[in-house]
């Protein structure tokens, strides 16, 4: 029982892992399991992540881009020397994407910070187009930290208010 809850308690595999195994698998059909081995891939809800990785959101969307994906600049230089070197496979650096995605994060954040302040002075005295604006920056603060991090939505409520 407490294996079975332990199992349970793993992430289920993404939709994007589960098509690529397939993927996997018809593309290298002579040195692979057999169909019938591949069976488990029918049964997607009982798949499950052995080592989950956590994306943003915000990573998940730009990794759905192939450009983005093979970009030169995140290729691995530790790239495994196998015997069964394919030259369609491109090894990326995990770490160099993070950094990246960390950093467009930081400087949306930056806009968001430092833009309002600019435009508020810019409105002289009026109270209406800086409430408005206030309010846009606000709304559009809080839709950005919940879509481009993992944050909960009372962190994400915290961030907006901090």
């Amino acid at each position: 029982m407490l294996q079975q809850a332990q199992i349970k308690q793993q992430p289920k595999s993404s939709l994007d892992d589960i098509q690529s195994l397939r993927t996997w698998h018809s593309n290298h059909s002579n040195c692979a399991i057999s169909e019938e081995e591949q069976s488990y891939l029918h049964y997607p809800k009982d798949l499950f992540s052995l080592v989950p990785k956590e994306k943003s959101p915000l990573r998940r969307f730009l990794e759905r881009s192939r450009n983005f994906r093979s970009y030169r600049l995140w290729r691995s230089k530790n790239a495994p020397e196998l015997p069964l070197h394919d030259e369609h496979v491109i090894y990326v650096s995990d770490k160099k994407i993070e950094r990246f995605v960390t950093a467009v994060i930081v400087m949306l954040g930056m806009i968001m910070l430092i833009a309002p302040m600019w435009i508020l002075q810019a409105l002289d005295g009026r109270t209406l187009p800086k409430l408005g604006t206030i309010t846009a920056f606000i709304v559009t603060f809080l839709m950005l930290v919940s879509y481009a991090t993992l944050a909960k939505p009372f962190e994400t409520l915290a961030a907006t208010a901090a």
